[in-house]
């Protein structure tokens, strides 16, 4: 018999999906924010991950015309991929009642300033000097490594730097789905996908599915402005969701 916790976090799933087809982020740091409330992060991250990797396919399978494949290996990938090694170190060997609530401030503080930026100057933000861009895609690939979640920092650099909202969810699907590859054979090699954590994947894959059909419909009704106000609303929800998250 399903118990009720599988029920509500496969609707969980079914919206954090379909929130990252729309925005191109999402789906994982949404699912652990709710979701910790029925499993651990480490569960979570075993549980997720398949499934962000399910999703990606499915995005760059019909979108990959749309992925900066420039922007993606001369810089996003490089930074997070410098970054990534050492959040797997810190997520198989490193307690997270520190880091993650020093990330959660962090995010809370860059989204509360950029949606007041917007709301007062109403206008695109710039793009980052480059020590700065650098930074937040290596923080990004630290999280990344940490948490399968980071999008929040990924995202502040790509809202800046992105002129198209279907370019810069295309171009960071395609960067998740590299980097949770990495994540997968760590996770594998590690033990921390078992038998359990996969039968939770297997009744969570038309949440996927349910989600990227949602996701996709809602993008392309989403203007350019509303759709940056959105990804700093996210980012919000995702900081706060790290202050209070337990495990």
């Amino acid at each position: 018999m399903i118990n009720p916790p599988i029920i509500i976090f496969f609707f969980i799933v079914l919206f954090a999906n379909a929130i990252e087809v729309i925005a191109g982020f999402g789906s994982v740091i949404l699912a652990i924010t709710f979701g910790a409330y029925f499993f651990s992060i480490q569960q979570l991250v075993s549980i997720l991950v398949p499934l962000n990797l399910l999703l990606g396919m499915m995005v760059i399978f019909k979108y990959y015309r749309e992925i900066n494949f420039k922007q993606l290996f001369k810089r996003i990938l490089l930074g997070t991929g410098l970054g990534m090694p050492i959040g797997i170190y810190l997520f198989n060997y490193a307690p997270s009642e520190i880091i993650k609530p020093m990330l959660g401030f962090l995010v809370l503080v860059l989204a509360a300033y950029e949606l007041w930026a917007a709301y007062r100057l109403k206008e695109k933000p710039t793009p980052l000097v480059s020590w700065k861009a650098w930074l937040f895609l290596f923080s990004g690939g630290i999280v990344q490594g940490l948490y399968a979640s980071g999008g929040p920092l990924v995202v502040y650099y790509s809202v800046r730097e992105f002129e198209n909202k279907s370019e810069m969810r295309s171009t960071l699907t395609a960067l998740w789905l590299i980097l949770n590859l990495v994540l997968l054979v760590s996770l594998l090699s590690s033990g921390k996908i078992d038998s359990e954590s996969m039968k939770i994947t297997c009744f969570m894959i038309p949440a996927v599915l349910l989600g990227f059909v949602v996701g996709d419909k809602l993008h392309h009704r989403v203007s350019e402005k509303s759709f940056r106000i959105f990804a700093y609303v996210l980012l919000l929800i995702a900081g706060t969701g790290l202050l209070v998250s337990k495990g």
